[in-house]
């Protein structure tokens, strides 16, 4: 038996699956805005792609429980050789990827810039739902573009990881850390 700390506390099993997903999202998934070109508009999504079916069989189970609609969807590896077939399971529309990250929040730590930032447009879609009128399409566009900046953004970090003092059987120090920006783009 392991022996908890005392600032621990025992979680339960759902929070543990939650906890999971978010890692695997945090590897594995893809947080973003998606340009719908057959329905000529943009779609928040989340999604994971994977070749294991019982892995995206256990997210199915998971994403079920928190109540949210999903969708799956094949992807044939396109003549590259050693390419497994992967199968993408996801969330889209702006209720099923609040939910979701609403639930993922606390868990992920790689992918929790972007998260936030599509939390952050969500927040202001309510609020402008809520309290008035539905905003004009150049505000909306407006604000799309810099969810869509931002996300690039969190996705162009890179870390100068050589100079971390590195110590066997202790957590990583990360005082110090160099964060980069990849291609030269601020």
């Amino acid at each position: 038996m392991v022996k908890m700390d005392a600032d621990m506390e025992p979680i339960s099993r759902d929070e543990c699956e939650v906890a999971w997903l978010a890692g695997i999202v945090d590897g594995e998934g893809w947080i973003g805005l998606y340009d719908n070109k057959a329905r000529r508009h943009r779609q928040l999504k989340v999604v994971v792609g994977n070749t294991n079916p019982f892995m995206v069989r256990k997210i199915s189970l998971i994403l079920t429980r928190l109540g949210l609609r999903f969708w799956y969807q094949y992807k044939a590896p396109k003549g590259r050789l050693g390419v497994r077939d992967i199968l993408e399971i996801g969330v889209s529309g702006n209720r099923g990827v609040a939910v979701l990250l609403h639930a993922l929040r606390p868990h992920l730590t790689a992918k929790a810039d972007q998260a936030d930032a599509v939390l952050e447009y969500l927040d202001w879609r309510v609020t402008l739902n809520n309290t008035g009128p539905v905003p004009d399409k150049e505000e909306l566009v407006r604000r799309q573009i810099g969810l869509r900046e931002s996300l690039y953004r969190a996705k162009q970090r890179a870390f100068s990881l050589q100079r971390l003092p590195r110590r066997a059987s202790t957590p990583l120090e990360l005082t110090g850390l160099e964060v980069m920006v990849e291609s030269g783009v601020a």
